[in-house]
């Protein structure tokens, strides 16, 4: 069986040009995980429209299972069968994927600001974080984002389903963050409440975190295994270890500072290089993070090369996944920033 995979245009057309390799590449880490077999992945154009697409052996179709997993696609938009029709010509059906997120999608998209990361990028390295981990994903699943900035990340988490903690030093990123989560609830009626708690950091040194818990009914609310939660901490990344003290966190992912000044942000999150910064954080990113637990980062290859992070991932303790697809997903953003991600695993 044939099948193809539209990919979803989004909102930003300079990102879906550009996205095709990295489209690809997700789309390959996601066939291994298969229980199906598939083959011949290629990008296609059929009348004009750009498609992904891929086969299984002959008499062999996705099974219901693998229709699940290709819904968490960042990219994807519709899927379709390749049908050969009695008159001898060939059809694309629409499948029906089944429904695999928690909240809306559109949560990512309504807070905008400069230097926002496209969502669909975001929501990538999500994706590719939980494929990497050797741990199955499960509601209670914990995801963090050292560098949260206004919580792109977290939301992206919670449209997974997963539990999402965000640790962000400028204080007005968090604020705002905070208080467009808190309207968004407000807004779609979902059953909500928010507690701000004090997390001990050391001597005399306590950070604020602000702890969303909602469910889409006031049954889910009333049972801890259902109740769904997303926390911002207004912190320092390199303290992740002082905020949790044992290992929490099935993955870690982080957008890591360009180089390039965005606005309102704080001078110490966004050094020109980010050599200095991942040498103070990478330990304790490591230390909180469970075995099996896997690590995303995109960076920008102009300052620091792969070469020099994945030393710095392996000297911290991490696993560097380092064959392809994971080394396919580079692609230039801007004349300044040419963009990459690293996959490593604890």
């Amino acid at each position: 069986m044939k099948y193809y995979i539209l990919q979803y245009p989004g909102h930003n057309r300079a990102f879906y040009l550009s996205a095709d390799k990295l489209a690809l590449a997700e789309l390959t880490l996601t066939t291994m995980h298969l229980s199906t077999p598939c083959q011949a992945l290629q990008l296609v154009e059929l009348a004009g429209v750009r498609y992904l697409s891929f086969s299984t052996p002959e008499g062999t179709t996705l099974t219901k299972d693998d229709y699940a997993a290709l819904s968490h696609l960042s990219f994807i938009f519709a899927c379709f069968e390749e049908r050969k029709m009695s008159d001898e010509t060939t059809t694309l059906l629409p499948v029906l994927l089944p429904k695999t997120t928690y909240l809306d999608p559109k949560v990512s998209t309504l807070l905008k600001y400069k230097g926002k990361t496209n969502e669909l990028f975001t929501k990538m390295m999500i994706h590719v974080a939980m494929l990497s981990s050797t741990r199955a994903v499960t509601s209670h699943s914990k995801l963090l984002d050292p560098t949260a900035g206004r919580g792109t990340t977290l939301y992206e988490a919670a449209i997974y389903g997963l539990t999402a903690y965000g640790i962000e030093i400028d204080a007005i990123s968090v604020h705002e963050g905070s208080t467009f989560f808190q309207k968004y609830l407000k807004t779609e009626h979902i059953i909500h409440k928010l507690e701000k708690q004090k997390l001990d950091a050391g001597v005399q040194k306590r950070v604020t975190m602000q702890h969303f818990s909602y469910a889409l009914s006031r049954e889910e609310m009333k049972k801890d295994s259902t109740t769904h939660h997303l926390c911002m901490i207004e912190g320092r990344a390199q303290d992740a270890s002082l905020y949790f003290r044992k290992p929490t966190f099935q993955y870690i992912v982080a957008d890591l500072p360009y180089g390039v000044l965005h606005g309102n942000v704080n001078q110490e999150n966004t050094s020109r290089s980010p050599k200095a910064f991942l040498q103070e954080c990478l330990r304790a990113w490591h230390a909180v993070t469970i075995t099996g637990g896997s690590i995303v980062l995109a960076w920008n290859t102009l300052l620091l090369s792969r070469h020099q992070l994945n030393k710095l991932l392996e000297e911290a303790g991490w696993t560097v996944l380092k064959d392809a697809p994971y080394t396919d997903f580079e692609h230039r953003v801007d004349q300044s920033i040419m963009r990459d991600i690293i996959v490593a695993y604890k």
